[in-house]
């Protein structure tokens, strides 16, 4: 099972949480600034479920040395969890972006230095929604299963 959530920000972020299990039932729920709030249910093809996992396992998901302790109050968390094997683990993500470039700063303002790992947080993100087809749910559109 994949889990993606999105947290609210202090502007119009959408917060929401998607899940899929393997064989391929996408279960979401919007909760704010979303174009469908409440529970929606969809399917999606076991390959693209199996396709995710093995990015997850790529990255070395349930092996990963991360703990973000960064404080950024303005900007969305995203959660994500994987549960393989009989192993879960759940990765929380405080992320920001300027242009289309992640970035995340320490107490002093520098760079920090678990910055690639927010990035490729941020790209497992980011095709989790691409993969199950979050948008039309997120931002708008028909989405499958919705009259």
């Amino acid at each position: 099972m994949l889990t993606l959530q999105r947290s609210e920000c202090f502007g119009e972020c959408p917060a929401y949480k998607v899940s899929v299990d393997r064989a391929g039932n996408v279960e979401f729920l919007g909760t704010n600034f979303v174009a469908v709030s409440g529970p929606a249910r969809w399917q999606v093809h076991p390959e693209i479920v199996a396709h995710l996992q093995k990015l997850f396992e790529h990255v070395r998901f349930l092996d990963l040395e991360f703990d973000c302790h960064c404080i950024i109050s303005d900007v969305p968390t995203q959660t994500l969890t994987l549960l393989a094997g009989g192993r879960e683990r759940t990765i929380a993500n405080r992320w920001g972006y300027a242009t289309g470039f992640v970035f995340l700063m320490d107490e002093r303002d520098h760079l920090s230095p678990d910055y690639d790992v927010h990035a490729l947080l941020d790209w497992l993100a980011y095709w989790i929604d691409t993969a199950l087809d979050t948008a039309p749910y997120v931002s708008g559109g028909k989405p499958r299963g919705v009259e």
